[in-house]
C-alpha cells in the first residue's frame, strides 16, 4: 500500500449517484428485450432460407 501512496495512485470511491434499483431495471431491461430480440436476429441470419437484401449493411449498390 506505501507504494501506492508514494506513486500518488488513485484508489476506487463510492459512486454517490449510484441507484441499485435503476441498474436493477436496466440489467432486467437487457436480458428480457435487448437479448432476446438479439436472438431473434441471430436465428433468422442463420436460417437456411434466409436472402439478404441487395444493400446488405447498407452498402452502396455499384454498376459495373
Amino acid at each position: 500500500m506505501n507504494w501506492l501512496i508514494k506513486v500518488d495512485a488513485r484508489f476506487p470511491e463510492i459512486d454517490k449517484n449510484f441507484n441499485a434499483d435503476n441498474r436493477a431495471m436496466y440489467d432486467n431491461k437487457i436480458r428480457k428485450e435487448l437479448l432476446i430480440n438479439l436472438e431473434k436476429e441471430r436465428l433468422e441470419l442463420l436460417d437456411l432460407n434466409y436472402e439478404p437484401s441487395q444493400d446488405w449493411w447498407g452498402s452502396k449498390i455499384t454498376k459495373d
